[in-house]
């Protein structure tokens, strides 16, 4: 008998996105707000660039979509939920 787990995430659980510096390791949470990606134009601990120009807009389109899906999810009559790699799951870059 094979076993399967897998693992959800309810959208209104999804709170911030965070970031990671690659270069020194610094992190940065903002709040799932489409202004937020205002603050992703370079590092704030040792100011390499991060994401600009469309990078920068399309994580705060992202950030918007989230947003709006957290909203509408208040409004359906179902429970929205994105799957996710579970904690044994080897991260990819």
């Amino acid at each position: 008998m094979t076993s399967q787990t897998r693992h959800y995430i309810q959208i209104a659980d999804l709170l911030a996105l965070r970031c990671d510096c690659k270069s020194c390791g610094a992190s940065l949470s903002l709040a799932m707000k489409e202004e937020a990606a205002r603050s992703l134009e370079n590092c704030p601990a040792c100011g390499k660039a991060w994401a600009q120009g469309e990078n920068q807009k399309q994580i705060g389109l992202f950030l918007l979509q989230v947003e709006s899906l957290r909203l509408i999810a208040k409004t359906v009559a179902f429970n929205p939920y994105l799957e996710i790699s579970g904690p044994d799951s080897s991260a990819k870059d």
